[in-house]
């Protein structure tokens, strides 16, 4: 992977006869925004009367599901269950659940849910909804965007057998 601030280095080796020729081309290549790390974030879940009603999960941009937990049978009414899990940078959405359809809160007990970053920033948080409760997020360097200005510096020149190129932002 190559990221923002990075450098990259392509090595060109390509002869016809005793002369090296530069008919050779990168078609593509991609570049990172985010730093690759991972991002932890911290789940904390208050049950309602009704504990074995209630999953949740959290789906990246593409529609896959990274995390989920739940149902919670084998808990407590009214438990508190805390999650960490490990997310890349990228945008998610967390999705709770109730298989009766009354939420965590307020009919039958006092349920709530609070998905915090490492930061302790919410990036979702609630308890009376229905059957679920969707909440979008970008966690890490990523702004949700696909739109940025980067600057692009390729060296040496004259190119002889090896081009090195920066990106910066």
């Amino acid at each position: 992977d190559i990221y923002l601030g990075g450098s990259a280095q392509f090595r060109f080796v390509g002869k016809t006869g005793s002369s090296w020729t530069s008919d050779m081309a990168i078609d593509s290549f991609a570049i990172t925004t985010g730093s690759g790390d991972n991002n932890n974030v911290t789940l904390t879940l208050i049950l309602d009367d009704y504990p074995e009603e209630t999953s949740w999960s959290i789906t990246n941009s593409s529609g896959q599901t990274v995390a989920s937990g739940g149902t919670y049978d084998d808990q407590a009414d009214g438990a508190t269950i805390s999650v960490s899990e490990s997310l890349a940078d990228g945008c998610y959405t967390f999705t709770i659940f109730d298989t009766y359809g009354d939420g965590i809160c307020c009919a039958y007990g006092s349920g709530s849910y609070g998905l915090r970053d490492d930061n302790g920033v919410d990036l979702a948080n609630g308890g009376n909804f229905g059957s679920s409760e969707s909440t979008d997020f970008c966690i890490g360097d990523s702004t949700g965007s696909d739109s940025s200005e980067l600057s692009l510096r390729i060296y040496p020149q004259p190119i002889s057998t090896v081009i090195n190129v920066q990106f910066n932002e």
